[in-house]
């Protein structure tokens, strides 16, 4: 039987209590940082990342690289508890994010990459476009 965590009546069937990777990420302007008097304002479902606490190598942090862990958020318990999902490696985890930086990424832009990759994907399903090995070079 697949084990089901629940969290505030709603089930998650498959999900392991246990935090993902870590990654290295590199920031943009797509991610906006939060600070801790509105962790209370952040939406339900919303896409975080936040900062852990381990050694950054010196040509990361010259390339605002940090090593991250992101989610999306299914609770917030004042005044710095965070409860996420996600969904790629099927974990569900609480965080007392005291220490860190949270960083959100902005839903409208979210809303507008996930329109481009469908249409892509459609159009590679309708034989429009192929995935090479190598990227295409093209000769003035």
């Amino acid at each position: 039987m697949a084990d089901v965590i629940t969290i505030d009546n709603v089930e998650y069937v498959g999900y392991e209590e246990k935090e993902p990777e870590t990654i290295k990420f590199m920031f943009t302007d797509k991610y906006t940082k939060i600070f801790k008097e509105d962790y209370c304002y952040i939406q339900k479902g919303s896409y975080l990342m936040y900062n852990v606490d381990e050694e950054v190598e010196e040509e990361d942090k010259v390339k605002n690289k940090l090593k991250v862990k992101s989610g999306v958020l299914l609770k917030f318990i004042a005044p710095s508890i965070f409860v996420f999902k996600n969904d790629i490696d099927m974990c569900i985890w609480s965080i007392n994010i005291e220490e860190s930086d949270v960083y959100i990424k902005d839903k409208k832009l979210m809303q507008k990459e996930r329109k481009l990759k469908d249409q892509l994907f459609k159009l590679y399903n309708e034989g429009y476009i192929k995935i090479l090995d190598e990227p295409m070079v093209q000769e003035d």
